[in-house]
């Protein structure tokens, strides 16, 4: 099989949305938090679906279409809360269902109704590009956020991956290139290279990502130590100043009080005398 045969690469990039997310989940033994695991499942639907679409023809259309179709925009959606998540954004659970199933019925409706190829793949690398563009936004946000250099370049690379997916479409409507995405194009060759590029790069920069929190947290926890030690060693010394002066007063007071009663025997006495 041809390396630059589309349907190879297709299968190169399923390969390695199994692979990598398997690292990421290894490498993060100490933060399985929620982000991590909705990433990891997200990369490992990706993955499944890039399979499904390498193998069309030799299984059932509802199975390469439909199937993989729910895996791939499911992958998005997944890694898109997972950010949301670091973010702290309201989760939105209803509406990407929601939006999942809105799409599976367009899909289906252009596929099994209408049966244009043409607007069926308009359909989907349309809402790829949405899905990668809104991926890249979030992994910004991050990076601006908590100054990371991770999520920049998860960012970055699904940018890319955007603009690769409307450039297929572009080139599908105006009609340089036929309604199939398992078809050797240029445009079809260099989006799915950058989905190459990307399945490795954006699961490395989640794992960054994660130390670079983890980093950070242990970094705050210490000074918040250092602080509150500061503070208890600081009221040990006022309490150790506060001693003497209290002393003070407590002999000032003890004088005044004595002074009366010895005042007036002192006057009883000398009348007496």
């Amino acid at each position: 099989m041809n390396f630059l045969d589309i349907r190879t690469i297709y299968f190169v990039v399923g390969f390695l949305n199994f692979l990598m997310p398997m690292i990421t989940w290894v490498s993060m033994t100490s933060d399985r938090s929620r982000p991590t695991h909705l990433w990891c499942i997200g990369g490992l639907g990706f993955g499944f679906g890039g399979v499904l679409i390498a193998i069309r023809g030799a299984i059932p259309d509802w199975i390469s279409f439909t199937v993989a179709n729910i895996f791939i925009l499911s992958s998005l959606l997944m890694r898109s809360h997972a950010l949301r998540i670091e973010l702290s954004l309201p989760r939105r659970h209803l509406t990407m269902v929601g939006l999942l199933i809105v799409y599976i019925l367009v899909f289906e409706y252009i596929r099994l109704i209408l049966e244009n190829d043409l607007l069926r793949l308009q359909w989907g690398l349309l809402n790829l590009f949405m899905g990668s563009y809104y991926l890249a936004q979030l992994a910004w946000r991050i990076s601006i956020q908590e100054r990371s250099a991770n999520a920049r370049w998860i960012a970055i690379v699904y940018f890319l991956v955007s603009i690769g997916f409307l450039v297929r479409c572009i080139d599908m409507t105006f009609g340089n290139a036929p309604p199939d995405i398992l078809i050797n194009t240029s445009a079809g060759l260099k989006s799915m290279f950058m989905l190459l590029i990307s399945s490795v790069v954006e699961h490395i920069g989640f794992i960054g990502m994660s130390l670079e929190k983890s980093i950070q947290q242990k970094i705050q926890l210490a000074a918040t130590q250092a602080r509150q030690q500061e503070n208890r060693l600081l009221s040990e010394q006022i309490a150790q100043l506060d001693r003497p002066r209290s002393l003070g007063e407590m002999s000032a007071s003890l004088g005044h009080e004595l002074n009366q009663p010895l005042t007036a025997i002192l006057t009883n006495a000398q009348v007496l005398r």
